[in-house]
């Protein structure tokens, strides 16, 4: 009765606050009731206007953080902590010599890196199309501040991406991005030279000799050789697939190829290294109309063919897997070849994004799958692990591929970095804490796991070589109460086949279990279950040192008549088997 009685007077009650509803309001009238809406200035002046200008309203991500409170000022927040390091008992007058010196490079190195100039950080994230996620990225500075690092040695303005002109439509990942190589160089030069640490400054003083007594180049030519751009380039050939050994086992995957992409004010570089090469009888030199190429194999023990090749054109100085890598760039630079810039998937990625910028990452989906497929043979070649590893693969290996395409530009506000893909930022960021829970819950079981399986894989070794001295024992009582080690080769034993070492141990341990072949009945028997280093024999006739773990120990006086004697040893769990068929973890207790 009671059951029927709540449901009742729920819907009773719900009525009745319906019906005063009605009663109350006017024809005509919305029953929807707005709450009262404040509006009120920030009692302090940030960069919330400025960076969220910038972002996507309307997505699933939406995220300003004011950062110029806690990075103003920051040089000399340094400098504070440095006295509150110093004023510990612990800090001798010798350590505060050296606290002095670290705490200057580190405020230095703050003041000249641009991060004072921070002001605040956004993130937005918004859904273009049913596949396709942008996610953009500030990181705002007011304008006229940009000064340091983080601001210009990755460039000052944004202009067309040239790089992607060289990707060819098997790429797999690509970046390209511009770097101020001598300004790097400058600031590790002003910082590590006066850092007050004689060492480290003596070393950055000696470095440009030593490089040029090292390479027979100028380093400040060097220097003023780079272009200030550099990229890398993957690519994976479906058409020809190679055999990746992974311990006992070997995966299939696509043949990799490489290519560095270096621009240049000259061929400096290249000739010094075109010189090293053309030493090798091997490398063959190749001079064409806007394009200089070396080419030297490499007798690598690699399951894909590897040619060095460096090369000059348009520019850019290359280093490459081989010189079809370049040519192919080259081609699709040129026109001559389709590249990736013109296929569909990447003039939908372009089609939100901007046209200009400073750096650019690409991931096509075959790399992710390329990497989940690895790493699913790898958890699928033990049945064991994978059984253990389960519940890692439904979050780490169930998803779709993951592809897509960022841009970065400096602008005179910062960085701006707008990125399309298949990954939905929000779910991304929502799947950080469960995501981090499994890693942490991995974290705690995986050793617990490994532990269990240790331990199971030391009582099984245990049992192993009990069934082994048993062995022993039962071809002792069959051959005058001796072990095969002290009966001749003529009846049956293997007295003549011993080869003690000095430790004891007989270098021949295998000799002795094939004369016990019908008493061990399979020689999977002689390898420890925790021993990666040995494989099982197919049979006693082609047991050699590598299909045993086990150690015999050899002796006149080893019989059982002396049932304290040591006859087997485990070097992998340090376990001991005795001549009356006793085994311990250690030496007999």
């Amino acid at each position: 009765m009671k059951k029927i009685f709540a449901p009742i007077l729920f819907v009773s009650i719900a009525l009745a606050l319906a019906g005063c509803s009605k009663q109350e309001t006017a024809p005509g009238a919305t029953s929807s009731v707005k709450a009262p809406t404040q509006t009120f200035a920030s009692a302090r002046q940030t960069s919330f206007g400025e960076v969220t200008s910038q972002l996507d309203a309307g997505g699933s991500v939406y995220v300003y953080l004011a950062t110029d409170q806690w990075l103003a000022g920051l040089s000399t927040n340094i400098s504070q902590f440095r006295n509150f390091i110093k004023s510990l008992p612990e800090v001798s007058g010798t350590d505060r010599e050296k606290v002095d010196h670290l705490f200057d490079l580190l405020s230095s190195s703050a003041a000249k890196s641009g991060l004072e100039n921070l002001t605040g950080v956004g993130i937005s994230g918004v859904q273009m199309t049913p596949e396709l996620h942008r996610t953009k990225f500030i990181a705002h500075h007011q304008a006229g501040q940009g000064d340091g690092v983080l601001w210009n040695v990755m460039g000052k303005a944004p202009h067309p991406l040239r790089g992607m002109d060289f990707l060819t439509p098997n790429t797999a990942v690509a970046t390209f991005g511009d770097l101020d190589i001598a300004a790097l160089w400058q600031l590790v030069e002003s910082e590590l030279g006066n850092c007050g640490v004689p060492e480290i400054a003596d070393g950055v003083k000696r470095w440009p000799a030593q490089f040029e007594q090292q390479t027979k180049m100028s380093w400040p030519k060097l220097l003023a050789s780079f272009g200030g751009e550099v990229g890398f380039v993957l690519t994976l050939d479906e058409a020809h697939k190679m055999r990746v050994p992974f311990g006992k086992q070997s995966f299939e995957m696509p043949e990799p190829g490489l290519l560095i992409a270096v621009k240049v004010n000259d061929d400096l570089l290249y000739d010094r290294i075109s010189s090293e090469m053309e030493k090798n009888d091997n490398t063959k030199m190749t001079e064409e109309r806007e394009l200089k190429m070396s080419d030297m194999p490499l007798p690598l023990p690699l399951p894909v063919k590897l040619h060095l090749t460096v090369a000059s054109s348009g520019g850019y100085l290359f280093i490459a897997s081989s010189p079809e890598m370049v040519r192919n760039a080259l081609a699709v630079r040129d026109g001559q070849q389709p590249g990736l810039r013109k296929s569909a998937e990447f003039e939908a990625l372009m089609k939100y994004l901007p046209a200009e910028g400073n750096q650019f990452v690409y991931a096509d989906r075959r790399f992710s799958a390329t990497i989940m497929e690895l790493q699913k043979q790898a958890l699928h070649a033990d049945a064991g692990a994978a059984a253990k590893l389960e519940f890692l693969q439904k979050f780490l290996l169930s998803k779709e591929p993951a592809f897509g395409l960022s841009i970065s530009a400096h602008t005179p506000t910062g960085w701006q970095s707008v990125s399309m893909g298949n990954r939905d930022s929000a779910a991304t960021m929502m799947a950080a804490a469960p995501v981090s829970g499994v890693a942490v819950a991995a974290a705690m079981v995986l050793p617990a796991l490994s532990k269990a399986k240790a331990r199971a894989q030391e009582i099984s070794c245990r049992n192993t070589m009990k069934s082994i001295c048993l062995a022993f024992r039962i071809w002792e009582g069959d051959n005058d109460d001796k072990f095969p080690f002290n009966v001749s080769t003529g009846k049956g034993g293997t007295l003549e086949l011993c080869d003690s070492g000095s430790d004891g141990y007989d270098r021949n341990s295998f000799r002795h279990f094939q004369v016990m072949s019908n008493e061990l009945n399979t020689p999977k028997i002689l390898v420890c279950p925790q021993d990666t280093s040995k494989h099982a024999a197919l049979n006693f006739a082609d047991l050699q040192t590598e299909n045993v773990s086990y150690l015999v120990r050899s002796g006149t006086n080893i019989d059982g008549l002396h049932p304290n004697e040591v006859i087997l040893y485990c070097p992998i769990h340090n376990h001991y088997g005795y001549a009356d068929g006793a085994v311990f973890q250690g030496r007999r207790p």
